[in-house]
């Protein structure tokens, strides 16, 4: 579904389904953010008469089914709000009819870009700072959506001048030690299910929960 702002309940939106070739949706954990291509074939010429500016929003509703083996098997359900970032690859096959992408960021990522942190943060754990920063700077719905903080080591002394909200955090990042290692790298990422603050090490020693 298309929808002009956020608000995705107060507003009736536009069924994509029936033009939408493909959906891929992508997670890494060098990537703060999740994000979308929707591959679509119309001949209705949505993008003049909406039209799509790259100010929209999209829901996307899906199911996943896991196979874990030994018979062992879980559907999981999912629905992500995501914004359009741009129009692209546009090609005419044949007459009237108009294939092209719409590339999709998450609102997390774009409150990212419109925010900007100039902050000292004296003898403050890390994690009290990345929380304050997802819940006020991020502007992240933690009723909503889920974020696992690994725990770290010590206090910090620092002045951020200027920074994004994910800046601040991949800089938390660098500078952040494990309670079990004296060095450790950390990632800030997301997937389907929610956001991890997490170190290698962990990542390494079996799934994060």
């Amino acid at each position: 579904m298309l929808f002009r702002s956020n608000n995705v309940q107060a507003q009736a939106g536009i069924d994509l389904r029936s033009v939408i070739s493909s959906i891929d949706i992508y997670e890494s954990i060098f990537d703060n953010t999740i994000s979308a291509r929707l591959i679509l074939q119309e001949s209705v010429a949505l993008v003049e008469l909406l039209p799509i500016v790259g100010a929209e929003f999209v829901r996307i509703a899906f199911e996943i089914d896991y196979d874990f083996g030994q018979g062992q098997e879980q559907r999981q359900s999912y629905t992500r709000i995501f914004r359009v970032q741009r129009l692209c690859e546009q090609i005419f096959p044949e007459h009237e009819v108009r294939n092209y992408v719409l590339e999709l960021i998450t609102p997390e990522f774009m409150n990212s870009l419109s925010t900007r942190i100039s902050k000292t943060y004296l003898a403050k754990p890390i994690t009290t700072a990345i929380r304050e920063i997802i819940e006020h700077n991020l502007r992240l719905d933690a009723g909503k959506r889920k974020v696992a903080i690994e725990e770290c080591r010590g206090e910090i002394n620092v002045t951020l001048a200027n920074y994004t909200p994910l800046q601040a955090i991949n800089f938390f990042s660098l500078i952040a030690l494990s309670k079990d290692v004296q060095q450790s790298s950390f990632f800030f990422f997301e997937t389907l299910d929610q956001f991890y603050f997490t170190s290698l090490q962990t990542l390494f020693n079996g799934p994060v929960v």
